[in-house]
């Protein structure tokens, strides 16, 4: 048998990702921090408001942005994170089937 996990379909790739970047309490702390301060930050406000160094922030970013939960727009020198509701969303229906 094969090492890597084999999806049954896209959706649940995408849950797994999502589900995996959520696991960890730095990235659910920073994607409150964005839902408060209007739905986008930059990486900078991050760090400052978390108290962690650039390159951690970075790499937790980096994280949500591949699980397709946050999405990056610039404007001038600045990276600008955005959350993509989409993906949450898919997990939220996937609890609401399993307990409804």
């Amino acid at each position: 048998m094969s090492a890597k996990k084999i999806f049954k379909n896209a959706e649940e790739h995408l849950l797994e990702k999502v589900f995996k970047a959520l696991a960890h309490k730095t990235r659910r702390h920073i994607l409150v921090s964005i839902k408060r301060n209007g739905g986008e930050m930059t990486a900078g406000e991050i760090a400052a408001e978390h108290s962690c160094s650039w390159p951690t922030v970075t790499r937790h970013l980096k994280v949500l942005e591949n699980a397709g939960i946050l999405e990056t727009e610039k404007e001038g020198n600045f990276l600008i994170y955005k959350i993509i509701n989409g993906p949450i969303l898919s997990c939220q229906k996937v609890f609401n089937g399993a307990l409804g």
